[in-house]
């Protein structure tokens, strides 16, 4: 049984089968859901790419917010609509790995669900 749980949502991935999963669980426990999306700080040397203007589009942590937030706002929703309290929250840094644990542990989560078709 658990109290809250982290949901890693990435933008780029169909989250639907991570939310309605993730809401069940948290409903059957009576749980908070915590949505969370990694943004990488990290920046691709435009030298190594063969075009330079496929980088520039998507390498800021603004051009990454915008989608993350959009869907944290219909994760909200759909955890409204079944009942489900819930939050979202981005994490930031070099190593998402180590910044979905970092936001589970400030978020005081029990579970850390992650899922993505793909990529492992």
């Amino acid at each position: 049984m658990f109290h809250r749980a982290l949901l890693v949502l990435e933008p780029d991935n169909p989250p639907d089968a991570l939310i309605q999963s993730g809401l069940a669980m948290a409903r059957a426990c009576h749980a908070e859901v915590v949505f969370c999306t990694a943004m990488t700080r990290t920046r691709f040397a435009v030298a190594d790419l063969r075009d330079p203007k496929v980088a520039a589009p998507g390498s800021s942590q603004d051009d990454q917010r915008f989608p993350a937030e959009l869907l944290h706002a219909q994760a909200r929703q759909l955890a409204d609509r079944q009942g489900v309290s819930s939050r979202s929250v981005t994490a930031t840094g070099n190593d998402p790995v180590r910044s979905i644990i970092d936001a589970a542990l400030v978020s005081n989560c029990d579970l850390i669900v992650v899922a993505s078709e793909k990529s492992n």
